[in-house]
């Protein structure tokens, strides 16, 4: 049987992975919008990709020391700020730093499976 923490955890990733992947058909258009060319809508994924790869193990040791909860309320917070901002950038610039701040706060991913293998039985 599969406890209320591990529903609840499953239940808000499955939302905020929907939520961030809902914008991405139209954000290359978007992107083109504020000026920016190819390498710029490149840019934005490696970026992301390099930021979340750069600060896993941070964010790893920072749930060892504060608890896994927190970092992860860290992270989903994050990642709502950064999704209701997106739709407030005026510039490339500020979009390419909110991939960074994006891809931080996603990085709780390892946290998350780490925190389920805490909940979860042996069984």
């Amino acid at each position: 049987m599969v406890g209320t923490s591990v529903l609840a955890l499953l239940t808000i990733e499955t939302l905020s992975t929907c939520a961030s992947t809902a914008m991405l058909p139209s954000l290359p258009f978007y992107v083109m919008s504020l000026g920016a060319n190819a390498f710029d809508i490149s840019l934005m994924g490696a970026l992301f990709s390099f930021s979340q790869m750069l600060f896993v193990p941070w964010i790893g040791s920072l749930s060892d020391r504060h608890g896994r909860k927190n970092i992860l309320l860290c992270g989903y917070i994050g990642n709502a700020c950064s999704s209701m901002m997106l739709s407030r950038t005026t510039c490339l610039r500020q979009l390419l730093v909110l991939q960074v701040f994006s891809g931080i706060s996603s990085g709780t991913s390892p946290v998350e499976t780490a925190y389920l293998m805490e909940l979860t039985n042996d069984e």
